[in-house]
């Protein structure tokens, strides 16, 4: 079993927000968000402690500037939350969770 997981998957197609469907909307969850999610709790199930979890997100979820990226940004936000919580749920196992933030 590894000792680090580094997740950086992330898709980020540019969509008028009013025109964005449910596929769409659940494509780049999935993708950016969702598979996160899975690795992780993956990743922890199979270690009894000790272990590093490097979670990419992105500056648009914390200042958005470009626009038709809602998707994305949303996704990349949800990023940060999990890998927040995770370092809080999993740190006292030695499990380090840190997320990065690129263009911050």
């Amino acid at each position: 079993m590894p000792d680090i997981l580094v997740n950086n998957a992330g898709i980020y197609p540019f969509m008028d927000y009013m025109l964005i469907t449910e596929k769409d909307l659940n494509r780049v969850l999935n993708i950016n968000q969702n598979s996160i999610f899975w690795m992780c709790q993956h990743f922890i199930s199979k270690r009894e402690e000790n272990g590093i979890i490097v979670n990419i997100s992105s500056i648009e979820a914390i200042l958005p500037f470009k626009e038709n990226l809602i998707p994305y940004s949303i996704s990349k936000a949800g990023v940060i939350a999990l890998t927040r919580s995770i370092a809080r749920d999993y740190g006292r196992k030695n499990i380090r969770a840190n997320v990065i933030v690129p263009g911050q």
